[in-house]
């Protein structure tokens, strides 16, 4: 890989002045786009999570506040949601505000073309029905940002780039407006094991925690360097980071600064490798992948795509004070998605399972069942609607209790189950969504709640996933990594229904014992049999615990 010439261009920066050196508050707005759960394309293991994670970053250690962040996941990021919102950002942002956009999903390069398109979440395989870059650019050439900074890790075409650095960075100072942009190439590129990061964003992720870490900021060309320079050895692919050919680069770039500090006086003596070439930024796709639509280990084009647009600019001499990240307070009610189960007469059970699941004939019928448990995102407006009434163990949970009798809930967990909630807790929601939309939700029966699993048939497999236990069926103790996982980052079973293996216990409305419910389906916490859709459990319904939620069913 060549390097940049070192006559006219440093990598790293320098400061002509100390005493010139100035941060200035700023609000800055996320918009994350995160696709796992293509409708044609094949679905992703990573996509979301790398979304999640850099927004946590960001509102962790950067001063990023969780109310000024929006996201598009899965089915929402259509391609009429995506330039909408696209349009909503460039009426409402200023030369004051800072922006990012981050893309995360499949990707498609057409060589004959030099363009590159996203792929939304429903779309087929035509172009006319993707997001050009040609769309891109019309939109980044209307958003009023003093910086943008675009991270593409999906098909990215060079048309957008610039011919070639030149003289684009000479100083540390952020106050010349800059259009950068960071791909991860052309080519087809990993994905990640599941529940971990693509090698693309990990690298990035890992340069900007340490970044955090090390309380010392870090300018994009540095940054675009020390990716490049981590990923290209694997030999899978070649990112690249250049000014992008959009309206308003002047010259400048955007400083990542941790909260609390203040670009420190420096200037490196090395010069990192920064891929500059129209002509070798692609990996090439590997031999019998030829057809997007075929893969499902890897993604499309370069995996994700990523923009990142931010706006940062000065206006007089102030340091900013250390912004904390805030939960997110949501009242809107969000009823669920509900999967349709056709009764049935079948034998619940299992005659190779434990002393309590002796099969019995039970007679069920038709009902609709929510395709993922309740979320955070959902619960927390019942809990600004009613307050807790000993419906959940805040200490245990991801809601937070803010004041004047409000709830929150941080960014990163926002699809997430909600678990410490007591049965009181799921029953009382069940009554107040009823209440709130005119129709009848309840919890499951067993009856209702194995049938579901079994994906409406009497012969059952051994987990809702399926019969074995790869790790992208269900997260338990061996793939969890001890944590809870996103909704819908598992295998969902035949009929679309995710998680009721694995991932946080459910109650159901039985009675297991005296003074005990039923809970079932295992949790990230069990062992794979545990997570077996006969497997059968008890609990105290004024307990709660980290590993126990619910989902709903309605007649």
């Amino acid at each position: 890989m060549a390097s940049a010439s070192t006559k006219e261009t440093t990598k790293g920066f320098l400061f002509e002045d100390k005493a010139k050196v100035v941060i200035i508050p700023r609000t800055n707005y996320i918009l994350g786009i995160g696709i796992n759960d293509y409708e044609v394309c094949p679905k992703l293991n990573n996509a979301v999570k790398d979304v999640q994670d850099f927004i946590h970053l960001m509102t962790q250690s950067f001063d990023f506040k969780s109310e000024n962040v929006t996201v598009l996941f899965d089915e929402e990021a259509t391609r009429d949601n995506i330039l909408q919102t696209l349009d909503d950002l460039a009426s409402k942002l200023t030369d004051t505000d800072n922006l990012i956009i981050y893309f995360s999903g499949h990707g498609e390069y057409k060589k004959s073309q030099n363009n590159g398109y996203w792929i939304p979440v429903n779309a087929e395989q035509k172009h006319s029905q993707y997001i050009s870059n040609s769309d891109i650019k019309d939109h980044l050439n209307v958003i009023k940002a003093h910086h943008i900074f675009l991270i593409s890790d999906a098909c990215f075409s060079g048309s957008l780039f610039r011919s070639s650095q030149g003289k684009n960075v000479t100083t540390y100072y952020d106050k010349y407006a800059s259009r950068w942009g960071l791909t991860s190439g052309r080519g087809i590129v990993p994905d990640g094991k599941p529940g971990t990061n693509s090698p693309f964003a990990k690298e990035l992720l890992k340069h900007l925690r340490r970044t955090a870490t090390d309380k010392k900021a870090i300018g994009v060309q540095t940054l675009c360097a020390a990716v490049t320079d981590t990923v290209a050895p694997n030999g899978e692919q070649l990112p690249t980071g250049q000014p992008l050919m959009v309206k308003g680069h002047d010259l400048g770039q955007f400083v990542f600064t941790p909260k609390g500090t203040v670009p420190q006086l420096v200037k490196e003596n090395t010069t990192p490798s920064i891929n500059t070439s129209n002509t070798n930024r692609g990996g090439t796709k590997p031999a019998g992948k030829e057809s997007i639509f075929k893969n499902k280990n890897l993604r499309i084009g370069t995996g994700i795509f990523a923009v990142i647009v931010l706006v940062w600019i000065v206006k007089g001499i102030l340091t900013p004070e250390p912004v904390k990240e805030q939960p997110i307070i949501i009242k809107d009610i969000t009823e669920p998605v509900m999967i349709s189960v056709k009764g049935a007469i079948y034998e619940m059970g299992s005659l190779d399972g434990e002393a309590d699941e002796t099969p019995q004939t039970v007679t069920v019928n038709d009902f609709e069942i929510g395709e993922t448990e309740v979320t955070n995102r959902t619960y927390v407006a019942f809990l600004n609607d009613r307050g807790n009434q000993n419906y959940i163990a805040e200490a245990k949970s991801a809601i937070k209790a803010l004041d004047n009798n409000q709830f929150g809930v941080y960014a990163e967990d926002l699809d997430k189950p909600v678990v410490a909630v007591t049965y009181k807790g799921a029953e009382h929601y069940t009554k107040w969504l009823s209440e709130k939309t005119g129709k009848n939700y309840s919890l499951p029966t067993e009856a209702e709640w194995e049938l579901a699993a079994a994906g409406g048939k009497s012969e059952k497999t051994r987990y809702a996933g399926g019969n074995d236990t790869f790790e992208n069926i269900m997260w338990y103790n061996e793939n969890s990594g001890d944590s809870l996982h996103t909704v819908k980052t598992s295998k969902p079973n035949v009929l679309g229904i995710y998680d009721m293996s694995g991932n946080v216990s459910e109650w159901c409305s039985d009675d297991y014992a005296v003074g005990e419910k039923v809970i079932r389906g295992g949790s990230y916490k069990d062992p794979k049999d545990n997570c077996r859709i006969t497997n059968r459990n008890g609990y105290k319904p004024n307990g709660s615990a980290k590993v126990i939620g619910f989902r709903l069913v309605k007649e």
